[in-house]
């Protein structure tokens, strides 16, 4: 039928052989793809994974688990940049689980925590403050060199004992830091003490806190939606709330300049100055100082911030004691 000489048919030959490697590659390579993308979207939902790795820190005293703990709580602020969205839901978790228990059923409680949080924490239901903190520990090991060559040391035995000081009854937080959230059998009754005004501002500083939005809280301000002197139920007026989650100088500036108070104080008579000081955040503490903060202030125990720096002599020479 058809009349082809040799040469022609090797050259066809040559053909179907390039394109059957083509169509290959191209159906492998599509497969690829829609594996990629599969798993970009089953991660959208997070799922917690064990974070023990290959260090054995099970072997840990209670002690020592409950330092390294602690130190670890006080580097995340340093490694947070390295930490994928994945990392952060179970540092959050982890964290909540650790300092409030079992995520709570309250009415609308999915509400006042972001709900993707929520459910983050929830996944921890059930389990021991010491597990938690063992998980929290292996997870800083990823990010933080340094800290895994201390786990490694006491895990070998080189080191016996460290010990860590808590400097902050909000330590983990820049994450999670916050006024202690009622437990859940008070909770409800908590949520009904709050007026109408009072459980949106708590909804407010929840969002601004927990996302470090720092620009929602400026543009809250400057359309006059927030007030400089507006504060929550527990005192804390945008300042506050500011240092409390240590956002920028720029921040703070813009603050200022909007009108907020750096001598206003929350219900227990804390200033800005006191919460810099127990963060022991040094930028912080400068950059108030420099804008007249008093060193002096006490809050309603009689302590004031001078008082509570007297253990740390940076501090203490930035508020020219």
């Amino acid at each position: 039928m058809f009349n082809f000489d040799k040469k022609q048919l090797l050259q066809f030959a040559g053909f179907a052989a390039v394109t059957a490697i083509t169509i290959g590659f191209f159906l492998k390579i599509k497969k690829q793809k829609s594996s990629v993308f599969t798993d970009i979207i089953i991660n959208r939902n997070f799922k917690y994974q064990s974070q023990l790795n290959d260090l054995d820190i099970k072997q840990i005293d209670k002690q020592n688990t409950h330092s390294l703990y602690i130190m670890a709580t006080q580097k995340l602020p340093t490694i947070l940049e390295k930490v994928d969205s994945r990392g952060k839901l179970t540092f959050y978790s982890l964290y909540k689980q650790i300092t409030e228990g079992d995520a709570d059923e309250a009415p609308d409680n999915d509400q006042v925590t972001n709900p993707v949080k929520y459910q983050a924490w929830l996944q921890q239901r059930g389990r021991l403050v010491e597990t938690c903190q063992q998980e929290y520990i292996a997870l800083m090991t990823r990010y933080d060199e340094q800290f895994r060559e201390i786990v490694d040391q006491l895990v070998t035995g080189k080191i016996k004992r460290i010990k860590v000081e808590d400097s902050s009854m909000t330590s983990g937080g820049i994450l999670a830091k916050s006024v202690p959230r009622p437990k859940a059998e008070d909770q409800t009754q908590y949520l009904k003490s709050l007026t109408q005004d009072e459980k949106d501002m708590m909804l407010t500083y929840q969002m601004i806190r927990e996302d470090k939005n720092e620009s929602l809280l400026i543009q809250l301000l400057e359309e006059k939606r927030l007030d400089v002197n507006t504060k929550n139920k527990e005192g804390m007026d945008p300042l506050i709330l500011a240092i409390d989650c240590e956002f920028t100088i720029e921040t703070l500036q813009k603050l200022i300049k909007l009108g907020c108070s750096i001598k206003n104080s929350d219900t227990q008579g804390r200033t800005a100055l006191h919460y810099a000081v127990d963060l022991e955040n040094i930028e912080l503490i400068q950059f108030l100082i420099d804008n007249g903060a008093d060193k002096n202030t006490k809050d309603h125990s009689g302590s004031s911030p001078l008082d509570e720096a007297e253990t740390n002599e940076e501090i203490m020479e930035i508020l020219g004691a």
